[in-house]
């Protein structure tokens, strides 16, 4: 069984520490934050653990809108 990209979030989320961003790193977090709202998103420390965690909920909700938008070419297919 695969996780889902919020649980790699906040795995990837707890490993990571504060301590090692930059000041942009973490205004980009917050920003992030008002869109995504997580909580707790500014404790995440590395711009590639930001990195992986944005691409992977990028692409779960793209997989996610692909899949209505099949259901409902689907539906409208006359049999």
């Amino acid at each position: 069984m695969s996780l889902s990209p919020f649980t790699k979030i906040n795995r990837a989320r707890a490993r990571l520490n504060i301590m090692n961003s930059s000041s942009s790193t973490k205004a980009t977090l917050k920003i992030i934050n008002r869109f995504i709202g997580y909580p707790h998103i500014e404790s995440w420390g590395s711009r590639a653990g930001l990195a992986m965690a944005t691409l992977e909920w990028f692409i779960y909700w793209v997989k996610l809108g692909f899949g209505h938008l099949l259901t409902l070419v689907n539906m409208m297919e006359p049999r």
